[in-house]
């Protein structure tokens, strides 16, 4: 099932950064075709939510979506 997640998490991670208004949606088709330093900088972020899942996925006591969002939120925005 990671493989399916995997397989769609670029196009996921897009759509999120737009709906928190990360990215604009007016730049996104722009920046993706023409900055190879905005490409590297969306995998490596990619890597880190890989990441940080399947490290959920293998916990015997899981966090809830709530709790991870408000840890993944920390870090994002720089408050750990």
């Amino acid at each position: 099932m990671l493989y399916f997640i995997g397989d769609r998490l670029p196009e996921f991670m897009v759509k999120v950064a737009v709906m928190v208004e990360h990215v604009n949606p007016d730049e996104v088709a722009f920046t993706k075709d023409n900055q190879d330093s905005y490409n590297y900088a969306h995998f490596f972020n990619i890597g880190g939510y890989w990441s940080i899942t399947t490290r959920w996925l293998e916990k015997e006591h899981r966090e809830s979506p709530e709790e991870m969002a408000k840890i993944i939120e920390e870090f994002v925005y720089r408050k750990l």
